[in-house]
């Protein structure tokens, strides 16, 4: 018999993901993280997925740890480029492309979370160009839904700002 899996997401208070795990029973488990966990007093709030079985929850949370790459999990990180025995040149392409991957992800991780544009460019500490940019190929690559793109953020006063988001958000 499949018992359901739940797998959560610790993130900071600055969106950032700080623990990525599965569980049956999430309460009994964040028991243990609260008396155990470092990450536990840096957590603001934690997401919880419900799956159906453990093997979809455990392909779910590979997928989270690659992708959000949370400051505490060790299991089912991928390999620093460090530690790969490369050229200079062909490492400083590769350690370019994994700043930008790292951007991405973290733009996604606080888009996933209910963030408005602006939001998500006050906490990314990016310039609005550059966060519409990568909001661009995220569409285009699929990895955040389809939609407006973020709105421009001027001199403008909080009325058009706020009008500006609906805007944005199509509302």
């Amino acid at each position: 018999m499949n018992q359901t899996t739940t797998v959560y997401t610790a993130w900071s208070a600055d969106g950032l993901p700080l623990y990525v795990g599965i569980t049956a029973c999430f309460g009994t488990r964040a028991g243990q993280h609260q008396n155990s966990s470092s990450w536990w007093l840096l957590a603001a709030n934690i997401t919880l997925e419900h799956h159906p079985t453990r093997k979809s929850a455990e392909a779910r949370e590979k997928q989270l740890v690659q992708v959000l790459d949370p400051q505490f999990n060790i299991r089912l990180k991928a390999r620093p480029i460090a530690a790969l025995a490369i050229s200079p040149g062909l490492r400083l392409r590769l350690e370019a492309a994994e700043r930008r991957r790292q951007r991405e992800d973290h733009i996604c991780a606080l888009r996933l979370q209910g963030l408005s544009w602006r939001e998500v460019t006050a906490r990314s500490g990016m310039r609005p160009e550059k966060v519409r940019l990568i909001a661009r190929d995220l569409r285009a690559a699929g990895r955040i839904p389809p939609g407006p793109a973020p709105a421009r953020f001027t001199n403008q006063s909080d009325a058009d700002m706020a009008n500006a988001r609906r805007v944005a958000e199509g509302a």
